[in-house]
């Protein structure tokens, strides 16, 4: 079933809503479409798909009187409805001197939808061809299928809709093989295999919609109905449990389990507990919520924030105003029935009711497995893009139970992702069409999905048409880490990603924490030299001057003239010193806003998009108050690439900042083409910008669109501006989840998006800020340097380098380089009580071979940038073998496992991981640690080493850490007889570091990249109790190194093994010598 709902009226008027709704009954023909005929983008096989052809329901035409109708309107435009129960209902707009007049042409249903699918070959496999990529348009029919239609009495009536369902096969084999997760143990080994084995693919659908310019589409609801979770027992019998004698009974048996089930929603025992927000642009909340919490909102009012979180509309209500207040004046309820348009979900084919309460529309939503009726808002979580609703298990816990104290305080009371239960993933393929909305309400219970068209006039020939919808039901345990990620990857195919294409993963400096608007062109120069100096330490890639260097925004020409004088050779000279200086120039534009006061703004007042009462719309920034520029004005779009195209030739930019892209397609129907939805005008705005700035620029977006940027761009903000607090600083409400300024509405986004990171495009979290001049504490920004490390994105400095105290610069030399590779984030569906996650985990291994790893760290991280990266045309990532989070490193330094655990509450916490789920993927250990001898355990932070024995892999890895603390873990097996490396202070990785290993039992030959100028302790395990060691480091030799911890003997055929942890103390000076950076150790001992 799918509805699309209509409005009648023109620009700048009340307008009234109608609803068409479409069921089986409403089928009139069905196109069956074998797989050779079925191509859509991204995907090299899909298998097969049908096309079911919807009659036309009501003929409907509308007209004004003679100089009735408003100059802006460009149309008249009618609308209808079809109700549940299959009758035409009209209605007549009653608003000024509109005069209303509806046509309609029924017709009676000739058989039900089962008898067209029988007909036209759904059953025995018949096909039709069509040539079209995009599925667009009704199929030619077969010789036999067009006797079969002149049987037909409705074959001449046009048609009304048309959707397509395709199911795409898996893109390569090894999504299908056995993968069992790190937490699997042998026991459930079998059944996870088996779930794996049958995993259902996606299916994908579309509808489209004939042309009608009498009409202004609101939205196309093409999924409505009601979400059911089976217990896993009822599906744990095996395919020869079915086959075998007595088989039938038992799945007839189950059968009536499951119809039962079905009736006894009360049933929470596999419920859906989590449902993932994703924002409508880069600084929009994005999220895990758990069931019956309420979605966090932005703390401002709505003109200085809707605008940056206004993606899709919800539908709104047949019959009614959608200009009328929300809010009745005496608070009373008002029902609107069956012919209110607004139909139910689930199954049934009637209407249920409906009710109009506080402004927000509910439903009658059955519940207890009985009569009674409980309204629940039907749209309490609204998800942009795409969405996951799972199901974990509450009860279950990752305390210590050895540490009683630590269930008072704890923050992840529940378990990790990759144990939950069955997962549903929900989303549109591309937002090129419309921008896409998923609902929920607030059981998890009632679900749909809208294609918003927000008014738009379907007077192009092709008709409209939405973006590909997306379904996959993932079983629990199956999906390891990401029940996102099969979405993920189609989602990067389909739009043709392209993350890497220019630049290594970007590190550099930004101009905006530290000097805002009041930059000139003598202080950028101090901190190009700044960084020149610092190129030993940390390398920067580029610089980008953020704004202040012009007068107004949209007068990207008027350079203000005090800052930066005209003799000094202006915004050409200044990427010339950038040059000079060893690093790519950058550059911040906003292309699509105008200040009120400029020049833009005075001389083309037509350019600035007007909302649906015919004032200026509101941007809606709380900072100032901007204009936005109509993206489908060609005009705009020409202006907009006059202005890249001269930052990128004349001046010189080979970065972009581009930021407000949002402005390009503010809400309201004062536009120049009113028939372009506003995720169209967004499409064709960043074309434009791309276009311009030509395919070698690097462009960063910046409150951007998630879905129309997909392929156009290289990098794209992912959460909210970061800021010189925790919290949003007065004036500004600190308690806001949306898109205030602070530390942790970064922190939090940079987790929550981290897996669109290296899919999608090169995630940007915000500048690290690191000086003295913020109220952040070294705990804060030591947790802001372990989110942007483990997730792989770019890495900025924004302080002013001149004044910068080298302890504070050391936090940012740990996690330098960027390694290019994204942990995964272990409770992102399954959230803690601070609503941001906080255990993430990556692993390295010695296994994999890299042809890079003798090159610098920048090689060395572009190359495991682009490993790691979707890549158009070729198959996707398998995520059960876990190389997306992988980090290769030299033979000889084994595999181990990075797990960061960050309390993010305001009050000291402990935060754990079961040991099980710290270890790194089993079938990466070798031979040698089959005898298990235990674990080693190096906290990175804090310097601190533990050994875990082997019998104490159940339990978990704890801490009790500060407010917004966070700590990086690496947990490595240890060896029986070789020396090996434990990790060092110099990296957050232990191990990225090291350029050369090789080990004996009793001696060690490394060799630390020395491009960088570095100094601190480096850890190793002797597996013996030396008596005396001969150490070399740098050159300078030592009699003994630190012996910091001694693990105890352990009897293993009828041998002692053991040995002692130890520390030595190292200075890299990158002076290009052999013996820097080198270390030998060579041990006497038992």
């Amino acid at each position: 079933m799918f509805k699309r709902t209509k409005c009648a009226g023109s620009c700048f008027r009340k307008t009234k809503v109608y609803m068409e709704k479409y069921n089986a009954e409403d089928i009139v023909k069905v196109n069956v479409l074998n797989k050779d005929n079925v191509h859509i983008r991204g995907f090299h096989d899909v298998g097969g798909g049908i096309q079911i052809v919807l009659r036309r329901k009501i003929d409907t035409e509308t007209r004004f009187p003679h100089g009735g109708s408003n100059s802006g309107s460009s149309s008249s435009r009618g609308g209808s409805m079809m109700t549940g129960n299959g009758t035409t209902a009209t209605t007549t707009p009653t608003t000024g001197a509109h005069h209303f007049k509806s046509n309609q042409t029924t017709c009676k249903i000739p058989h039900d939808g089962l008898e067209i699918l029988k007909k036209y070959g759904y059953m025995n496999g018949n096909h039709d061809d069509d040539d079209d990529d995009s599925i667009i348009g009704i199929s030619k029919n077969t010789e036999e299928e067009e006797e079969d239609d002149d049987d037909d009495d409705n074959d001449d009536e046009p048609y009304g809709a048309i959707v397509t369902f395709v199911i795409p096969n898996l893109s390569h084999e090894d999504q299908v093989q056995i993968m069992p997760n790190t937490t699997t143990t042998s026991s459930t080994a079998t059944s996870t295999n088996k779930q794996i084995n049958k995993l259902a693919p996606p299916l994908l659908w579309k509808v489209e919609i004939p042309p009608d310019p009498s009409i202004a589409l609101e939205a196309i609801t093409v999924l409505d109905g009601s979400l059911n979770v089976h217990p896993p027992s009822l599906f744990e019998n095996s395919d020869d449990d079915i086959l075998s004698p007595g088989g039938q009974e038992k799945e007839e048996q189950e059968q009536e389990e499951v119809e039962s089930y079905s009736s006894d929603v009360s049933c929470t025992a596999c419920h859906p507990t989590n449902i993932y927000i994703n924002g409508y642009q880069s600084w929009s909340f994005s999220g895990s919520v758990s069931q019956g919490d309420e979605q966090p909102k932005s703390a401002m009012p709505d003109f200085l924030s809707k605008a940056f979180n206004y993606g899709a509309d919800i539908p709104p209500p047949a019959s009614s105003s959608i200009y009328e207040e929300e809010d009745d004046e005496d608070g009373e309820e008002e029902w609107v029935g069956n012919e209110g348009g607004m139909s139910g979900g689930g199954g049934g084919g009637g209407t249920e009711p409906l009710m109009r309460q506080r402004g927000k529309y509910v439903r009658a939503c059955p519940k207890d497995g009985n009569d009674a009726c409980n309204y629940q808002k039907l749209t309490d979580y609204k998800s942009d893009f795409f969405t996951c609703v799972s199901c974990m298990d509450k009860e279950d816990c990752t305390i210590d139970d050895s540490d009683e104290s630590s269930h008072d305080n704890a923050m992840n009371n529940c378990i990790l992702d990759e144990n939950g239960g069955p997962a549903m993933v929900l989303g549109f393929l591309s937002q090129r069409r419309q921008y896409g909305l998923i609902t929920f309400d607030s059981d998890l219970c009632c679900v749909a999905m809208h294609a918003s068209c927000q008014r738009t006039i379907a007077s192009k020939s092709e008709g409209i048409s939405t973006d590909w919808a997306y379904c996959q039901i993932l079983p629990g345990g199956y999906y390891d880490e990401e029940p996102m990620a099969f979405y993920l990857n189609a989602v990067s195919a389909y739009n043709v990603a392209r993350p890497f294409q220019n630049f290594p993963p970007l590190t550099g400096w930004c101009s905006w924490y530290h000097y805002y608007e009041n930059i000139d062109s003598e202080s950028l120069n101090t901190n190009f030299t700044r960084l020149k100096d610092l190129n030993s330490t940390i390398t920067s890639d580029a610089v980008i001057i953020d704004d202040g260097y012009i007068t107004a925004w949209g007068d990207w020409d008027s350079l203000k003239p005090k800052s930066f004088p005209k003799f000094r050779g202006g915004m050409k000279h200044l990427a010339d010193e950038i040059r000079k200086n060893g690093m790519t120039p950058g550059l911040w534009i906003a292309p699509f806003a105008c200040d009120k006061h400029s020049k833009l703004a005075r001389e083309h007042p037509d350019w600035i998009i007007r909302n649906d009462e015919g004032r200026l719309a509101n941007s809606s920034n709380c900072g100032k108050f901007f204009y936005g520029l109509d993206a489908t004005n060609p005009a705009v779009r020409e202006y907009a690439f006059k202005c890249i195209r001269r930052a990128v030739k004349e001046w010189g930019y080979r970065v972009l900042k581009l930021d407000f892209l949002y402005a390009a397609c503010l809400q309201g129907n004062g536009k120049y083409d009113i028939s372009m939805t506003r995720a169209e005008t967004m499409y064709l705005a960043l074309q434009t910008l791309r276009a311009a700035a030509g395919p070698d620029t690097f462009i960063i977006g910046c409150g951007c669109p998630i879905g129309p940027a997909i392929g156009l761009i290289d990098a794209n903000r992912v959460s909210a501006d970061t800021g010189p607090t925790w919290y949003p600083d007065f004036p500004l409400p600190w308690w806001d989840h949306g898109t205030l300024p602070s530390l942790r509405a970064m922190v939090r986004n940079t987790v929550t998006r981290s897996s669109l990171g290296h899919r999608f495009w090169h995630n940007d979290p915000d500048c690290i800020l690191l000086g003295n001049t913020t109220r952040l504490s070294k705990i804060e920004i030591m947790s802001a340097a372990t989110v942007i490390a483990m997730t792989g994105g770019m890495l900025l400095l924004s302080d002013d380098l001149s004044k910068l105290e080298s302890d504070r610069l050391k936090m940012a030399t740990r996690i330098y380089p960027v390694t290019g590779v994204t942990a995964v984030s272990l409770d992102l569906h399954n959230t803690s009580k601070s609503g941001v996650p906080c255990i993430m985990r990556m692993w390295c291994t010695d296994t994999m071979e890299m042809e890079a790893m003798g090159s610098s760290a920048a090689q060395l991280t572009t190359y495991n940038a682009k490993r790691t990266s979707f890549v158009p045309n070729k198959p996707w990532m398998n995520p059960w073998k876990r190389d997306r989070n992988c980090l290769p490193v030299v033979k000889g330094l084994g595999t181990w496992s990075l797990v960061s655990l960050s309390n993010w509450l305001d009050e000291p916490a402990v935060v754990s991981i079961p040991m099980e789920a710290a270890l790194p993927p089993k079938h990466h250990f070798t031979s040698k640690y089959q005898l298990h001898l235990g674990y080693h355990v190096f906290n990175f932070w804090s310097e601190k080493y533990h050994w875990v024995a082997a019998d104490q892999v159940y339990k978990t890895i704890s801490k009790t850490l500060e407010p917004h603390q966070s700590e990086i873990f690496h947990v490595k097996p240890m060896s029986l007889d070789q020396c090996q490396y434990i990790g060092s202070d110099l990296h957050f990785t232990c191990g990225y570091e090291v350029e050369e290993f090789l080990s004996t039992a009793k001696s060690v030959q490394l060799k630390l990249r020395s491009e960088l100028k570095r100094s601190g302790f480096v850890y190793l395990y002797i597996p013996c109790y030396a008596d005396k060691m001969s150490i070399n480091s740098s050159g300078s030799s030592t009699e003994k190194g630190e012996v910091i911890f001694q693990t105890p003997k352990i009897w293993h055929n009828q041998t002692f093994y053991g040995g002692q942890v130890i520390r030595i103390w190292t200075k890299i000076n990158a002076d290009g010598s052999d013996s820097d950076g080198r270390i030998t150790v060579q041990v006497q001992g038992e």
